[in-house]
């Protein structure tokens, strides 16, 4: 398992749609973040560690750098073939 910090933690499940606000079976329905500020830093340094990876995303409407999770990320958050298999479709 990976360690993460809290906000790379909470980042990596934000991005996954994996938060206490949506139902489990629901997880991967989303899997994008637009980073500023510092959520790029956290951003790098999940991509370091092989969860997220970097899109070519940047237009004039969200001109800050987007990411998405990898398989990787998926399953630290003890992702279902079925949740992995929506984060995936994106």
């Amino acid at each position: 398992m990976i360690d993460l910090n809290e906000q790379d933690l909470n980042n990596l499940k934000h991005m996954l749609g994996a938060t206490k606000h949506t139902s489990k079976k629901d997880w991967g329905y989303r899997n994008r973040f637009m980073a500023g500020g510092k959520d790029l830093e956290s951003m790098e340094r999940l991509q370091k560690k092989g969860l997220v990876r970097r899109i070519n995303a940047n237009t004039s409407i969200f001109p800050d750098p987007a990411y998405v999770a990898t398989e990787e990320g998926c399953k630290h958050l003890g992702f279902n073939k079925k949740q992995i298999a929506n984060a995936m479709d994106f």
